[in-house]
């Protein structure tokens, strides 16, 4: 019996501690609501990715020096729960470098239960000095919630603030990244030649200026080394690989047979030092304007790891894809006789077209030739 009123009294005092913490988060997210307000909010979207996005809205106050990050909502989360194919999501934010420059080093939002799109309207506060701001980066990862074992982290992002627009008054939709990979940035200095009847020699000159764009851990550091895999797309099987240094003149040759290189490109895929798959690029170089036994050399970017390389013809096909959708969609909410073929026989033929002027309420009508 003394035990259960043992356990009772600690979950009371558990219990007043968390409504005085509450009470004074309250008070704070007042303030800063009410700075937030003063800067405006309205919605914009962008693309969407495989592991969700997150919709954000950024301010920073000159006079308080307060970097105001807005959690709005998220929408297509990875499900991270296997039996029911859905998440318990919340969000981590902090600031690197330095500090996170917050109370408890970082925000966390509420835990919104049982969805993959979840809307959190959470306003949170960075306090981050003017000269600051330019080397500062805002990290925001989304985690699903367990009660039993370690959270899953479904997806995070990091946003450049040398790079925001401060003068904007919308929200933005950001692009989550997979828990596993980040990208790397920079260039390979190549030259290719292709020697009739079916050999493509390939000489990689250089790797150079490569970082990652997206580091999570502050004390992270730059790669010195790398690993290179090389390959054609639509040739999968046929890869070569090496691991060279960064900034250093290299000169290594390879050799791909291939009898046709039309709609085919050469992959170099960059990965961080001994391979790993933490970091990752790649560059594509088009094989459609080879001419046999001319040199062809150029410094090409590396693209995130997600980009994938389309032919001309793949292209087209998705072009056309995208046209056929667009006139079903038009179809369905339009006029029928917006996308009739008229014959030679029907075009002298009138539609009659009725405006009404919103200022008089008066209609009148004019004949348009179909």
């Amino acid at each position: 019996m003394g035990c259960g009123a043992s356990v009772a009294s600690t979950k009371a005092i558990q219990a007043n501690g968390r409504a005085a913490e509450a009470s004074r988060a309250g008070a704070g997210a007042t303030a800063v609501r009410s700075l937030f307000k003063q800067l405006g909010v309205a919605p914009t979207r962008s693309t969407e990715t495989s592991v969700g996005q997150i919709e954000l809205a950024l301010r920073y106050h000159d006079v308080k020096q307060l970097l105001l990050v807005k959690i709005i909502r998220a929408r297509n989360l990875a499900a991270r729960d296997a039996f029911r194919n859905t998440s318990d999501a919340y969000v981590r934010l902090a600031l690197l470098p330095g500090s996170a420059r917050a109370p408890s080093g970082e925000h966390r939002t509420r835990i919104v239960r049982s969805t993959a799109h979840p809307s959190f309207n959470e306003l949170f506060s960075f306090s981050v000095p003017n000269d600051d701001l330019p080397s500062t980066r805002l990290v925001c990862s989304v985690w699903d919630y367990d009660a039993v074992t370690s959270d899953d982290l479904i997806g995070r992002l990091s946003i450049n603030l040398s790079g925001v627009d401060w003068t904007r008054r919308d929200s933005t939709w950001y692009d989550l990244k997979h828990p596993s990979i980040s990208s790397l940035s920079g260039s390979v200095h190549v030259t290719l030649l292709f020697s009739l009847p079916s050999t493509l020699h390939v000489t990689l000159h250089r790797v150079s200026d490569v970082k990652r764009e997206d580091a999570w851990e502050e004390q992270r550091q730059e790669p010195n080394t790398i690993s290179l895999k090389c390959f054609i797309t639509g040739l999968a099987s046929v890869e070569k690989s090496l691991a060279v240094s960064i900034n250093e003149k290299i000169d290594v040759n390879f050799k791909f047979s291939i009898i046709d290189t039309q709609e085919k490109a050469l992959a170099i895929r960059v990965l961080d030092s001994e391979g790993k798959a933490q970091s990752e690029g790649i560059a594509y170089i088009s094989l459609n304007d080879l001419q046999p036994s001319v040199e062809h050399s150029g410094t090409y970017s590396l693209s995130p790891p997600d980009v994938q390389w389309m032919s001309e013809n793949q292209q087209t096909a998705l072009l056309q894809e995208s046209r056929h959708a667009f006139a079903a969609h038009m179809l369905l909410r339009q006029p029928a006789w917006l996308f009739e073929r008229k014959s030679l026989s029907d075009a002298k033929k009138l539609n009659v077209v009725v405006m009404k002027n919103a200022n008089t309420g008066q209609t009148a009508s004019t004949e348009v030739k179909a």
